[in-house]
């Protein structure tokens, strides 16, 4: 009897566990189906907040192509296969980037330059001891790890 409950237990943890599996699919797919809409969308905005995000990317891709062909092959499928998650990406660095160059830009005006005075060297602007002197010794030392202390 009691080898009964066990293998009802398992079956519905296996059925509550399937369930879980096709719910979070169906949301996965419910995301990147809102993301394939809107796609064309965040990729013209992107190219509209700041090109060069896009450019650079591109770039990057043929790069990879150029030196390494398998590793571009596997990102330019990447890109074509995840478009609508390439694009939300790209969007994104766009509208990151472009915040940033803005608060550079005023970072930079209101940046004030410190005045400095040159100061003329002297030939004796840094006189060091010689190392090859030997110090005398100042105390009776014991042995010889004492004497690097001294």
């Amino acid at each position: 009897m009691a080898r009964q409950g066990g293998l009802v237990g398992g079956l519905i943890f296996l059925l509550i566990m399937l369930g879980m599996v096709y719910f979070a699919f169906k949301a996965v797919s419910g995301i990147f189906w809102i993301l394939s809409v809107m796609a064309p969308i965040m990729f013209i905005a992107a190219l509209v907040i700041n090109h060069r995000v896009v450019t650079d990317y591109l770039k990057k891709i043929f790069r990879l192509l150029k030196e390494d062909t398998p590793r571009g092959l596997l990102w330019t499928a990447g890109t074509v296969i995840g478009y609508p998650v390439v694009a939300a990406w790209l969007a994104f660095k766009a509208f990151t980037t472009k915040g940033s160059k803005k608060y550079q830009k005023e970072k930079r005006k209101e940046k004030e330059y410190i005045k400095y005075e040159e100061v003329e060297e002297s030939e004796d602007f840094l006189e060091l001891p010689d190392l090859d002197e030997v110090k005398p010794k100042q105390g009776r030392s014991t042995n010889d790890y004492d004497d690097m202390f001294s």
